[in-house]
């Protein structure tokens, strides 16, 4: 009877840990999507772009 009971209880907190690892995921994702809207919003991809057209400009004139 106890044995059973102590089965249960385990399978229970099998199913609650599966739950709250999903919920862990989705904030994940959540903080995520912030951080790159924010970023998008601040410029960030203006400056990344400027980066690789300044690299694309020295390899261009270092071989003339």
């Amino acid at each position: 009877m106890l044995a059973n009971m102590l089965i249960r209880q385990s399978g229970n907190l099998t199913r609650r840990q599966n739950g709250a690892t999903l919920i862990e995921y989705v904030l994940i994702v959540a903080v995520i999507a912030i951080a790159v809207f924010a970023a998008a919003q601040f410029g960030l991809g203006d400056a990344i772009s400027g980066v690789f057209t300044e690299a694309t400009d020295t390899i261009n004139n270092s071989g003339t």
